[in-house]
């Protein structure tokens, strides 16, 4: 509603792009390649964390369905609940933990893509995004921030057991009962997890960096300025990430609200 009546919204723009097919085809050859790396991603990580064995269409077509619950409930996760129970019911072996650690590893290493190109493109592009606006110099130190955390978090993944313990152990010690969960998890899956943590993030590099040209070619259809490469790479995948707050369906209306400020 808000879109529509603040004009964010150009039907016009919309019906330019069967004008360009050549365009269109890119764009949707790239979402489907996002929903393929995705797809291999977590059909990786939920046969790390169980004994069974999943075929790759069974995997592609939850991923679809888990999409569709995303537009169509507010947030752009919110189809992962759905996916858990879906998957739940048709692999019986699994257990429900399995799974839902299974999504919510595949979200983590989804993130991990984010931070590792936004934190590659700023440090390498600094000098040049940093004269763009005042903003800018703001977003390139956060993104250059979590890449850094990203790193660390890694470096701890593959550190000796009783130099993870330390970290474990003070974790233990906040009494909060989430984070405690969140390091038992840690304690048990962490063998799986160092397994297939680059190839997760290679695979989520390249689905986030399909989504970003996709946005582009999207953005170009549309008549909007032609987006240079460098402010797509470290700016548009914040954007992304805002899509997730449960507010509005598929995120709707909060990601448009993002992408205007960034």
């Amino acid at each position: 509603y808000w879109l529509t009546n603040s004009g964010k919204i150009d039907f016009a723009s919309v019906t330019q792009s069967f004008k360009r097919p050549l365009t269109c085809l890119s764009t949707i050859a790239l979402f489907l390649t996002v929903q393929f790396f995705g797809t291999i991603r977590w059909k990786l990580i939920l046969e790390a964390f169980s004994a069974e064995k999943f075929k790759f269409m069974d995997i592609y077509r939850y991923t679809w369905m888990g999409y569709f619950f995303n537009i169509a409930l507010p947030g752009s996760v919110s189809g992962d609940v759905v996916k858990i129970f879906l998957v739940k019911k048709h692999f019986q072996n699994s257990s429900l933990k399995v799974v839902a650690l299974s999504v919510l590893i595949d979200r983590i290493a989804g993130l991990f893509g984010f931070f590792t190109i936004i934190g590659l493109m700023s440090v390498f592009n600094y000098s040049h995004l940093t004269q763009l606006k005042d903003t800018a110099l703001m977003l390139i130190h956060f993104n250059i921030f979590i890449f850094i955390l990203e790193i660390i978090g890694i470096i701890i993944l593959f550190l000796p057991e009783h130099f993870k313990n330390i970290f474990f152990d003070a974790g233990k010690k906040i009494k909060i009962k989430m984070i405690q969960s969140l390091i038992e998890v840690a304690q048990n899956y962490i063998k799986p997890l160092k397994k297939i943590i680059f190839i997760t993030i290679v695979y989520s590099s390249i689905a986030q960096i399909a989504g970003v040209l996709a946005f582009t070619n999207l953005s170009s259809i549309s008549g909007t300025p032609t987006i240079p490469l460098d402010v797509a790479f470290t700016a548009i995948p914040m954007g992304f990430i805002t899509l997730a707050i449960p507010l509005a369906p598929g995120g709707f209306g909060v990601g448009h609200v993002a992408f205007e400020n960034i």
